[in-house]
């Protein structure tokens, strides 16, 4: 099980296969994200025991990827991009909120002038 970039992006829980090598041998194959600077992982047994490299994690830097001020400015970015999608669903939300509310003062003044 793993992350990139100090476990803060795409976890990940990938299952390991015995290789045909001589020995106890064990691969995976990990889809790396472009954002990657770094892969975080830890060798666990699926219940109970977890190998954690002495509470160190294991980790292995990604070449060709952000670095870490690249990825620190992405995380940035992808929190603004988000608060402006809340921002303007808040927005859409009053506005059909005040629509409504006029068409139900239209209403009810359409009817205090029928009766």
């Amino acid at each position: 099980m793993g992350a990139f970039n100090d476990w803060r992006w795409r976890s990940f829980t990938i299952r390991l296969n015995k290789t045909h090598l001589k020995r106890d041998w064990w691969s995976c194959q990990i889809h790396v994200p472009k954002e990657a600077y770094k892969m975080d992982f830890v060798f666990f047994n699926g219940h109970n025991v977890y190998d954690n490299n002495d509470k160190k994690d294991f980790c292995i830097p990604v070449e060709g990827g952000m670095d870490v001020f690249a990825f620190e400015d992405f995380l940035l970015e992808e929190k603004r991009r988000e608060l402006e999608k809340l921002a303007k669903e808040r927005a859409e939300k009053e506005r059909q909120e005040e629509e409504q509310r006029r068409i139900e003062a239209e209403k009810a003044a359409s009817d205090a002038e029928r009766a």
